[in-house]
């Protein structure tokens, strides 16, 4: 098994080794996985609300709210040409003039790509 988030180290399991690492909160992860496995976390329980800092470039972000949060919310907020991806779905982009549209949604994992630093308020 295989854990990978962008711009950090890949953590790897090999037969007989435990698992090290840490999950940080607003981080996605990718798991790469040969069999379906359970995780348990303990700690505190996602946040009512939070804001989140993208920087320029390119970072990886999980929602750490136990709700959809839709993107058109943040039209005016999110940069021109911002890309977001999520694993195994479709692209999002905002163009200029036009409203971001889609969701991101609690559990999954998305890579945002921006030109400038912003932050979104959940």
């Amino acid at each position: 098994t295989q854990i990978y988030s962008y711009n950090a180290d890949i953590v790897q399991k090999d037969i007989g080794a435990n698992m090290s690492g840490t999950f940080e909160p607003g981080i996605g992860y990718l798991v790469e996985t040969p069999r379906t496995f359970n995780l348990t976390f303990v700690g505190s329980p996602f946040s009512d609300s939070y804001s989140q800092s993208f920087v320029e470039g390119t970072q990886s972000f999980g929602l750490r709210v136990n709700r959809v949060v839709h993107l058109s919310t943040y039209g005016s907020i999110i940069p021109d040409f911002t890309q977001i991806y999520s694993y195994n779905a479709d692209i999002v982009q905002k163009d200029i003039g036009a409203n971001m549209s889609g969701t991101f949604e609690p559990g999954r994992e998305y890579l945002v790509e921006s030109p400038q630093s912003f932050a979104l308020d959940f």
